[in-house]
């Protein structure tokens, strides 16, 4: 047994016994998990991640020099899709976010370069404040935690994250109009100091297209340099306790 954050007792992957997954929770929006679900070549070149969540919401990439590659033993025995920071990304063209969206977003990722801009997941449309995506971006030289709504405009947090190391980010935006006033951020399940940026201007979120690993806007562009073992997204905004159940679930099964 596991005793995770807050004292939330789940069981470690491969254990006996109940244990927590991201389904428990309702209001599951998106699910991806790099040891499950992938389909890839003889290269490990991946063409499609399906979503675990159970609304087939499957991202996928057609062309080959913009597929990611899926990797084994990347963080505690387990896999993740790597991305090459230059073009590999991958899409839906569908979304369900919009302005009064609440959204609690969670992943298992690595940076690899101090680039401006890492992205691990967002929503994109057309025009500077039509965007949602979740970063890992270089702050004044070092690399902070951030939302975006493209102008830029947001908040970030407080910590400066390693490079090459796994760890597990929590967003909480409740609802995404508030961006730039309220996003909370964890980093491996300990809150953050939040700072707003930007100009102004409300957020415009509307329906789009979802990427993997890049953000939206101009082709894609501001693709990850890094790697995701696991993402998982609620159209919610959860309380304290199901965000440390998902955390939990998260540092255990990752040994973060």
């Amino acid at each position: 047994m596991f005793i995770g954050i807050n004292g939330i007792s789940i069981c470690r992957p491969g254990k006996q016994g109940a244990s927590f997954v991201p389904t428990d929770i309702s209001n599951l929006a998106y699910w991806y998990s790099a040891d499950s679900g992938i389909t890839k070549d003889g290269s490990n070149l991946v063409s499609q991640w399906n979503d675990r969540s159970g609304n087939a919401r499957n991202v996928t990439q057609a062309t080959a020099g913009n597929k990611p590659v899926y990797t084994t033993n990347q963080v505690n025995g387990l896999p993740a899709v790597i991305f090459d920071g230059s073009n590999d990304f991958l899409s839906l063209n569908a979304s369900i976010f919009t302005n009064t969206s609440n959204i609690t977003f969670f992943a298992v990722a690595k940076i690899t370069t101090a680039s401006q801009y890492a992205t691990l997941f967002s929503q994109y449309l057309s025009g500077a404040l039509n965007a949602a995506a979740f970063q890992v971006c270089n702050n004044s030289g070092a690399l902070k935690m951030q939302t975006d709504v493209s102008l830029p405009k947001g908040m970030y947090g407080s910590t400066t994250i390693p490079l090459s190391t796994y760890k597990c980010f929590t967003y909480r935006v409740a609802p995404w109009s508030n961006v730039a006033t309220n996003t909370e951020l964890w980093l491996n399940g300990v809150a953050e100091t939040e700072t707003t940026y930007g100009g102004a201007g409300t957020p415009v979120l509307a329906a789009g297209n979802v990427y993997v690993g890049a953000f939206g806007g101009g082709g894609p562009t501001v693709t990850l340099n890094g790697g995701i073992a696991e993402i998982v997204i609620y159209n919610a905004n959860l309380s304290d306790l199901d965000r440390s159940r998902v955390e939990s679930y998260l540092i255990a099964k990752y040994a973060l």
